[in-house]
């Protein structure tokens, strides 16, 4: 188990030097969003445990699932930017971005605000709607094929725990209210 750990990592170095200078910007962009992102995850999870400030089910499931989430995208990024590289159209490029700035960051600000008020449920689940009928047009659309069969794993992989990670924030935030929040902020 270890040597395949270590051999993939070798191999997606080895890749991240083949890219040009570009993607080679876009990918250390990429990780300056994406590692902070996980520390602040880890970091409240660990400031739950030690404060022993007891949250529901579905915070944790965020927090787990959704830095496993975050390292599938980068590794779905990593085989659109070397393996796929020619195999992915500009218009597959452009629905991609789509999916991620108008309905991922508005779906996440959404559930946000949830936390202020239950009215902004209505945004959230439209965000929810769009988001996964964009992504679900993505999926009929360009991802059927054999050859990109390793990039297939990785989407079912993502789907499997966006889903996972978007139904806990859901119900966290509608049904439970973002219960046990307030507490964790109190002690920050």
């Amino acid at each position: 188990m270890h040597q395949e750990a270590v051999e993939g990592l070798s191999l997606s170095i080895a890749l991240i030097k083949e890219m040009g200078t570009k993607a080679r910007l876009e990918f250390f962009a990429f990780l300056a969003v994406l590692i902070p992102s996980i520390l602040a995850l880890l970091f409240l999870l660990s400031f739950s445990i030690v404060k022993q400030v007891v949250m529901p089910i579905p915070f944790y499931l965020i927090i787990l699932v959704g830095i496993a989430f975050s390292i599938l995208v980068m590794q779905d990024w990593l085989l659109h930017k070397t393996v796929y590289v020619n195999a992915i159209s500009k218009k597959e490029s452009r629905t991609h971005y789509l999916i991620f700035y108008a309905g991922g960051i508005p779906l996440l600000v959404s559930l946000m605000f949830v936390y202020l008020s239950p009215f902004f449920a209505i945004p959230t689940l439209f965000f929810t709607a769009a988001t996964l009928s964009m992504a679900i047009f993505d999926e009929l659309k360009d991802h059927h094929q054999e050859e990109r069969k390793k990039e297939n794993v990785t989407h079912h992989l993502l789907w499997i725990s966006g889903i996972t990670t978007l139904l806990s924030w859901l119900y966290w935030g509608i049904f439970l209210r973002y219960e046990g929040l307030s507490a964790l902020l109190d002690l920050l």
